[in-house]
């Protein structure tokens, strides 16, 4: 638990930091401080997914692989469509920090 926790938050904070470089280079003035509570919420959920794949055991890690980042970039985009993120980030952009 506690090292499920320590990834759940470096992830959250290196979301954090590719937003923020998103935010500067779209000349953007602020990100709102509920932002960065959903982002921790997709970030938990997303690792619960990465747990979730590897108990399944493929076997092929290509295959696994695939899979991880196919059920990111869907979460991703769910959570962006209820969390109304594409006002202000494209689905291009949501799409690539995802891959990243």
């Amino acid at each position: 638990m506690k090292k499920f926790m320590i990834n759940a938050f470096a992830t959250t904070g290196i979301s954090l930091i590719m937003l923020s470089f998103v935010a500067l280079a779209f000349h953007a003035k602020c990100i709102y401080l509920e932002t960065v509570f959903q982002i921790f919420v997709v970030n938990v959920l997303s690792h619960l997914l990465i747990i979730l794949i590897r108990k399944m055991d493929f076997r092929s890690n290509c295959l696994e692989m695939t899979l991880e980042l196919i059920s990111l970039e869907s979460e991703l985009l769910i959570f962006g469509w209820l969390f109304h993120w594409f006002t202000s980030v494209s689905v291009a952009i949501l799409v690539i920090m995802g891959g990243g």
